[in-house]
């Protein structure tokens, strides 16, 4: 009964300042309008401006009854309605529940209409009018979005003005008993520095904000959306922290369900109101929602921080944010410039054709053509049948003879038809073309007519519908059907069909809508119309015959205006090519193996484990495997782990920690110039600075890249590096140096005899795009802005990528995998389908579950020696191990759990081998040291071995398995 009440009052709330609760309209009208009115395009030529938001105590349950029943009469609306409405507003009674039997005394509304109703938001509307009529009387204007009210003045009389526009307000809530919150109330006084104008309600002045917040989005003083941009990457990178504790690089949800947490939480708040800011931000704004989309794109595929931001939203299949953000304010400029009318005239102003998105929908408007007016489609008849889900039973993933059996079958039974319509669309993706054939059967007679019909677009829904639309003009304009006679319609288009029976295409083009009309108007005739829906391309005779048609149909010379929805896809598609250029054009390894192309959701396994390892193998950026590796374990070699022999250790040699550490440390050092070991970096600084006359700069990065030199003996004697004398300290060998060395020259490292001493050659800079390679960097920045327009310039500690334990060395070349590429399958390179497939996550989880026995075969020292000692410390850099993550892979795939179960045999015999030979506890084990960061995360941290052998088993094999 609401509803039926809603169509009959809708009418009468018509206000164009009244943005809430109508069809069409949504918070992004208001805010784009005050943006017209607050920071226009041209600052010279716009007048001081000011604004007053008005907030209201319970708007909702302040409505006086009578007073809207007097405004319903003032309508003139039905008596019988407004008792209606009378009856539906007075007497309700509202209590509350606690548990099962407590409840709250019951209350009586006297007020108000009722939140969560039909017709309560229209009600409102009704009844706010009143006001809106009031103001209008003054010279400020104002928009309404609900009970949020924002009144503008402009000039050097906007004082009086808007004092006036507050009277005529306090005048009115006092009258309809409405009150507004002076306290939340703000005014703002936008591109003003000199002093601000002093507004006051009922004597109490407004406080002023310099950054007003109108419907979630925060506005400037001044000309820029800087603190919308600060508030809005607060609140997403909090959303983005909380994601990030239920997803990593190996464990969490699966890609889909993150990317979708991460549309619905984070790219939304982004992109809400787009149109309102988009122009007027800054690139720095534009630069942070696009790292904040990046960053939401790399949590998602389990991609390192560091990894290239146009493969990630590639992996992720997410557009850029200045990409999504400008297709949003395209769309929405399209859609109000056809509703014309109030809203046409903002978008009008805020987006002339000098702008980005008025070029844009010129270039569009030349090319195809003008874009159709939006037009609402009549309800269907409800004496048309229409079918789209009779042939549930039968999917499109079955085999055609049945699903051809299917389609015959429903057409043919209950009474044959004396008349037919079999209809098909076609679109062509090189021409942006589209056309559609209708084929007219006569009381199933082989002889059929033809209406062939083509046209501008890209949607498939806009071929059916012009297919449709032409055969049925031609039933009609022939008179072929007369009262009672039967008309099939059959089109393999269920989304035609479905929009004819759910009645779901609102605000569609034309060709629908007078598609709609024809059928209703046979119908009246007393036509018995059916529309089925058949499989296409399964074999169905007449359906084939149509589909030959609609091919043959785009030579046509048939000209249609454009669809909005084609306009729309056109936009995307030049939007997202002209992002793609003016991204970064490094030749990253993705482009170079799959080129552009999108990880949906068809390339899934549906395992967070398997599709990381996926997104981290095509873009070859893994903390488990090359240049990164290297990069977070310095210590690393370049050569390959698994192929290259290790490097022979003494056996009495002591474990030493041989990575490169940052910062403060109390690390040993070895001079580079003499054999002197000093105790710190910092003394070896020191010792470069006044013995060998390094500047302190110089002398800090060569002791940074050497690795600690092992402890030296204590008090053990030095010998100077300039004669035979030998001091019992370092100090006194420096002391000696300066007193009897200052004038000698620096000494110079030690030389193999048979190598000639020859200047080092100067390195060049390679070009990244070309085969240009200059001796500086400055040359090579240069080359790099004059040939290819790139301006980026080399990090200042670049490190080449010169690492060959890559992705494909892994997969394709490294010899310890061979017998692991036959049984994964592994094809040769050059196939970037195979990068799409499971078999490589699957073939990079096998191969690194056999680092552990290599590297355990390592850490034993030769028999006979004293094991190593640990040193006291380690930094062990934590990163995400395979514990819980082995038992996903093992669900995922039996190749792997297969392996593991091995790995538990192994395991177990290894840990009855090592309880027989343990060392004394006077020395530690090398069992009980942690792992340093050169070993991978692939593998679980060894736990410390029991005294019994039977509960050492049992816990080998419950962490490994």
């Amino acid at each position: 009964m609401e509803r039926i009440l809603h169509g009959r009052l809708k009418h009468h709330a018509t206000s164009v300042h009244q943005a809430g609760f109508r069809a069409g309209m949504s918070t992004t009208d208001v805010l784009l309008w005050l943006r017209t009115q607050v920071q226009p395009t041209s600052a010279s030529k716009t007048p001081q401006t000011s604004a007053v938001f008005v907030d209201f105590s319970r708007a909702f349950d302040s409505v006086d009854h009578h007073l809207l029943l007097k405004r319903l009469q003032k309508y003139n609306v039905d008596p019988y309605l407004v008792r209606w409405i009378l009856s539906f507003l007075t007497g309700r009674k509202v209590r509350v529940r606690l548990g099962s039997r407590h409840y709250s005394r019951t209350e009586t509304f006297t007020c108000g209409v009722p939140q969560g109703t039909v017709l309560g938001p229209l009600l409102f509307n009704i009844f706010m009018e009143g006001l809106s009529e009031e103001l209008n009387l003054s010279q400020a204007k104002h928009y309404f979005y609900a009970d949020d009210l924002t009144i503008v003045a402009h000039g050097r009389g906007r004082e009086s003005v808007l004092n006036e526009s507050l009277d005529m307000l306090s005048h009115w809530s006092r009258t309809h008993f409405m009150d507004v919150n002076v306290s939340k109330t703000k005014a703002c006084h936008f591109r003003s520095r000199r002093s601000a104008p002093v507004l006051r309600y009922r004597g109490t002045e407004l406080e002023s904000d310099d950054t007003p917040k109108l419907l979630g989005v925060t506005f400037n003083k001044h000309r820029g959306f800087g603190y919308h941009t600060k508030s809005m990457k607060a609140k997403t990178l909090r959303t983005l922290v909380r994601l990030s504790a239920v997803a990593n690089t190996l464990l969490g949800a699966s890609r889909d369900v993150v990317r979708c947490f991460y549309l619905a939480l984070v790219s939304s708040y982004v992109c809400y109101a787009c149109p309102v800011w988009f122009g007027i931000a800054s690139l720095t704004d534009m630069a942070t929602m696009d790292s904040i989309q990046a960053r939401g794109a790399r949590l998602a595929c389990g991609l390192p921080a560091t990894t290239n931001t146009y493969d990630s939203l590639l992996e992720a299949n997410l557009p850029s944010a200045a990409e999504q953000v400008k297709f949003f304010t395209y769309k929405f400029f399209l859609l109000s410039s056809l509703r014309g009318g109030f809203q046409g005239d903002i978008v009008a102003r805020c987006f002339p054709p000098s702008s980005d998105i008025g070029k844009l929908h010129t270039e569009i408007t030349e090319a195809y053509g003008s874009v159709e007016p939006l037009a609402d489609a009549p309800p269907l008849n409800h004496r048309i049948i229409v079918r789209p889900w009779t042939l549930e039973a039968v999917t499109k993933e079955m085999d055609d003879a049945l699903k051809q059996r299917a389609s015959s079958e429903a057409v043919a039974h209950r009474h044959p038809a004396d008349y037919e319509i079999w209809t098909d669309g076609s679109y062509a993706k090189e021409t942006s073309s589209v056309a559609g054939a209708a084929l007219i059967f006569k009381q199933g007679k082989e002889r059929f007519k033809t209406v062939s019909v083509g046209g501008t677009g890209r949607s498939s829904f806009r071929s059916e519908s012009l297919a449709l639309h032409a055969g049925l003009r031609r039933v009609i304009a022939d008179k072929l059907l007369h009262r009672g006679q039967r008309l099939l319609i059959a089109t393999d288009s269920q989304s035609l069909l479905m929009a004819l029976k759910s009645h779901t295409a609102c605000e569609t083009h034309s060709t629908f809508t007078e598609c709609v009309a024809m059928l209703n108007c046979l119908a009246g005739r007393g036509v018995k119309i059916r529309l089925q829906f058949v499989f296409g391309h399964c074999g169905v005779p007449r359906n084939e015959l149509a589909d030959a048609a609609a091919n043959a149909a785009h030579e046509c010379t048939t000209r249609y205006a454009l669809w909005h929805k084609d306009a729309l896809s056109i936009a995307k598609a030049k939007i997202a090519a002209e992002a793609s250029t003016q991204l970064e054009a490094r030749q990253t390894h993705r482009r170079q193996v799959v080129g552009l192309q999108r990880t949906k959701t068809k390339h899934l396994t549906g395992v967070r484990l398997l599709d990381c390892l996926a997104s981290q193998a095509r873009t070859n950026w893994s903390p488990h495997w090359g240049d990164l590796h290297r990069i977070l374990n310095p210590s690393v070699d370049k050569r390959c782990r698994f192929c290259s022999d290790p490097p022979a250790t003494p056996p009495l040699q002591t474990n030493v920690d041989r990575r490169r550490k940052r910062g403060r440390t109390t690390d040993p050092v070895a001079c580079p110039e003499c054999s002197i070991v000093l105790t710190s970096r910092s003394t070896g600084v020191n010792h470069l600075i006044s013995t060998h006359g390094y500047e302190r700069k110089e002398a800090l990065r060569l002791l940074q890249r050497a690795p600690p030199a092992p402890p030296r003996a204590p008090n053990a004697p030095q010998q100077c590096p300039y004669c035979t004398r030998m001091c019992p300290t370092v100090a006194g060998v420096n002391r000696h140096v300066v007193e009897a060395h200052r004038a000698a020259a620096r000494v110079k490292r030690a030389r193999p005899a048979d190598q000639p001493a020859t200047p080092s050659a100067p390195q060049r800079q390679q070009c990244h795009l070309c085969s240009f390679a200059s001796g500086t960097k400055g040359g090579l920045t240069m080359h790099l802005r004059r040939t290819h327009d790139f301006d980026r310039r080399v990090p200042k500690n670049h490190r080449p990528s010169d690492c060959e334990e890559s992705v494909e060395h892994l997969l394709f070349h490294c010899p310890r995998f061979a017998a692991l590429r036959i049984k994964h399958g592994i094809r040769p390179p050059g196939d970037p389908t195979q990068w799409f497939e499971r078999r490589v996550p699957e073939f990079l989880a096998d191969a690194f579950n056999l680092l552990p026995d290599r590297e355990s075969k390592e850490d034993h020292p030769p028999a006979g020696s004293s094991p190593p000692t640990a040193p006291p410390t380690t930094a062990h850099r934590a990163g995400p191990t395979l514990n819980a993550a082995r038992s996903c892979l093992a669900r995922a795939t039996s190749s792997v759990t297969s392996f593991l179960r091995t790995l538990g045999r192994k395991a177990r015999n290894m840990a009855c081998a090592k309880d027989d030979k343990q060392p004394p506890k006077s020395e530690p084990s090398l069992h009980t040291r942690k792992k340093t960061a050169a070993s991978p995360s692939f593998r679980c941290t060894p736990r410390p071995l029991k005294k019994r052998k039977s509960s050492d088993a049992h816990t080998a094999r419950a962490n490994v398995l």
